[in-house]
């Protein structure tokens, strides 16, 4: 099975870690030089970790360009050289967060001192989010 991770956040580790874990070979495609850049050294590891122990293959700076039968052909993300994976027998795309600020729009019209924060304004690294909520916090 090929994970092809448009995602610079943890999903795609989790989503290749669950698939690997229930029996399933996986190669994990990244457009970028490292997988998920977005999660931080010191959250990464155990993820990384229990990829390897599933076995999980990962592939960096792979761009799907076209899927075919039990194939997919990649371009080098920077060179554009061109490679094939086979044994491919399906496909999962996991392409980015976006955020979801539904309950912020129930509330906030009932609630005026009601305040967008985290995930549900941009998903992201949750440093940002942190620092966000700090920097309302002193404005409150």
């Amino acid at each position: 099975m090929l994970v092809i991770a448009v995602d610079d956040g943890p999903a795609p580790l989790t989503v290749s870690d669950h698939i690997a874990h229930l029996g399933h070979e996986v190669v994990l495609a990244f457009e970028t030089p490292g997988p998920s850049p977005l999660v931080g050294k010191y959250s990464a590891g155990a993820m990384f970790e229990s990829l390897d122990e599933a076995g999980v293959e990962i592939l960096q700076m792979a761009v799907a360009t076209e899927i075919r039968p039990n194939e997919v052909e990649f371009a080098h993300a920077y060179s554009r050289r061109r490679f094939t994976v086979d044994g491919i027998d399906s496909v999962v795309l996991v392409a980015g967060g976006i955020g979801n600020d539904a309950l912020y729009r129930a509330v906030s019209s009932h609630h005026p001192d009601t305040h967008l924060l985290g995930d549900a304004f941009a998903p992201r690294r949750m440093t940002y989010a942190t620092k966000q909520a700090f920097e309302l916090a002193q404005l409150i």
